[in-house]
């Protein structure tokens, strides 16, 4: 199988202090991975990292063999979903619609390519 999301020895300095540091893996298409820790042990920085929004210190995060900040931000929204722990939503609204909004870039629908355009 094909490896499509790589991390290469990520480190991350938030506040004057590390909070990752060396950290590698590698996951292929189709298999399931959990990233499990005590509170504070830096998972969701992990993922921010992965699908990058946030940039490491050090180290160096690949999709699909490509620097991931090498992607044009509609590329890389086809290829990566997000949901922040933080998120919000006004009113009621499914598990299902949830996955539908981050699916939309995967859709090509116009308001991803305008946040796109705005995000280049």
């Amino acid at each position: 199988m094909t490896t499509r999301l790589e991390a290469h020895d990520v480190a991350v300095d938030l506040g004057g202090r590390r909070v990752l540091d060396g950290v590698s893996l590698a996951l292929r298409a189709g298999e399931w991975a959990a990233i499990v820790g005590p509170n504070g042990a830096g998972k969701s920085t992990l993922l921010a990292v992965l699908a990058g929004l946030q940039r490491p210190a050090a180290g160096r995060v690949e999709l699909d063999g490509r620097p991931i900040d090498a992607w044009p931000a509609l590329e890389r929204a086809r290829r990566v979903a997000w949901l922040s722990q933080h998120g919000e939503a006004e009113g009621e609204i499914g598990v299902r619609d949830v996955v539908r909004l981050g699916r939309s870039c995967s859709a090509g629908s116009a308001s991803c390519r305008a946040a796109s355009a705005s995000a280049c």
